[in-house]
C-alpha cells in the first residue's frame, strides 16, 4: 500500500453527483441522470414541464450495454515510495465524475443526459 500526499487542492465547483474523495476506496459507483431542455424565448409552461419528464423517455430506463469480459493480466508493479503532488487545480467536475486521491479497486460510473432543444418556427414570415 502506498500513501498519497497532496499539498493543496483548488476546485471551483463540484456539481451533479460529482465528488472529491481523499483516501482509499474499494468501490465507486456515482450515478447522474439529467434532462436538459433549451427553448428559444426561455418561457416554460406547465405543459412543457409535463411533457418532458424522465418517464417519457426510454433513454433513461433502457438497459446499459454489458461491460466487456474482464481480461486477466499478469502485472508486475514496481511501486517505489509514496505518491507526492504539490498542487492540483480543477476548474470543475460534473455529471457523475470524481476527483480521487488514493487507491481505488473498482469504479462503475453512469451518466445519462438527454438534451432537447426547442427552436422558434422561422418558416412563417410576415
Amino acid at each position: 500500500m502506498r500513501s498519497s500526499f497532496v499539498k493543496t487542492i483548488n476546485t471551483t465547483s463540484i456539481e451533479l453527483s460529482s465528488s472529491l474523495h481523499i483516501g482509499d476506496m474499494k468501490f465507486l459507483t456515482p450515478l447522474s441522470i439529467a434532462l436538459a431542455i433549451q427553448q428559444e424565448g426561455a418561457y416554460f409552461t406547465r405543459e412543457v414541464q409535463r411533457r418532458h419528464t424522465f418517464y417519457n423517455y426510454d433513454f433513461f430506463t433502457d438497459p446499459l450495454p454489458e461491460h466487456l469480459t474482464a481480461i486477466r493480466h499478469n502485472i508486475i508493479r514496481h511501486n517505489k515510495g509514496d505518491i507526492k503532488v504539490g498542487h492540483i487545480n480543477v476548474i470543475g467536475t460534473t455529471g457523475s465524475s470524481t476527483i480521487h486521491i488514493g487507491s481505488l479497486h473498482k469504479a462503475d460510473a453512469i451518466s445519462r443526459v438527454k438534451h432537447i432543444r426547442h427552436l422558434l418556427d422561422t418558416d412563417h414570415e410576415e
